[in-house]
């Protein structure tokens, strides 16, 4: 649908798993960051640590909890998402916040700060405004998006201010988690493609490797 201009050529960078990575950073689990600053695969990772076993089904099983519990799914729909029944769901939970002890407190507490000042700041120091206290799950959820969003629009400035000082191509889209370029088509597209990859890293925010 989408064709680069003559003599151009898209180019797109999308983070590895950048809102569990976002999430590893947030809670400052030790072994979620032990995980991550690896630059191993966080979702087959945490499979191991929590059951033992790192197969396409466990790490199945890691992904859908990593993100239905840390974003407050309950264990019934846990259950409906693994296909087994609530017994085991709340066993597959316990499992998981045992492996991983510092996400449940840190949820917890994001969501009794959400309660008493109806926001939760992001890490850039922007705020997610909530008044319906009934929704204060959402903290953790808006506090690892939101800190994402930052991310990315940090990211997307510093890439933008390369591609003016070079005059080598601009931005076309930010989609999700990750920035979509048109480069000029030549010897040095390998180059700025690195540099990109480098400035969208933001290794001075950040010591978790986000592409690696």
């Amino acid at each position: 649908a989408l064709v680069a201009r003559p003599g151009c050529k898209f180019l797109a960078i999308d983070y590895r798993q950048m809102e569990m990575r976002m999430f590893g950073i947030l809670s400052k689990d030790p072994n979620m960051l032990a995980s991550l600053q690896s630059g191993r695969d966080i979702h087959a990772d945490n499979a191991q640590m929590v059951w033992g076993e790192n197969d396409d089904i466990h790490r199945r099983w890691a992904k859908a909890v990593g993100f239905g519990l840390t974003y407050g799914m309950s264990a019934n729909s846990l259950a409906l998402r693994l296909g087994v029944d609530r017994e085991r769901a709340f066993d597959i939970a316990d499992q998981f916040w045992a492996a991983f002890p510092r996400i449940r407190p840190w949820t917890k507490e994001l969501g009794r700060q959400c309660k008493k000042t109806g926001f939760v700041r992001y890490w850039s120091g922007r705020l997610w405004r909530e008044e319906d206290s009934r929704f204060v799950q959402k903290a953790a959820q808006a506090a690892t998006s939101g800190g994402c969003g930052a991310l990315l629009s940090v990211a997307a400035m510093r890439c933008d201010n390369y591609l003016r000082e070079n005059g080598c191509g601009h931005i076309i889209s930010l989609v999700h988690d990750e920035i979509v370029f048109e480069l000029q088509e030549d010897e040095h597209f390998d180059t700025h493609a690195v540099a990109l990859s480098q400035l969208m890293e933001v290794p001075d925010l950040f010591d978790i490797p986000f592409f690696t």
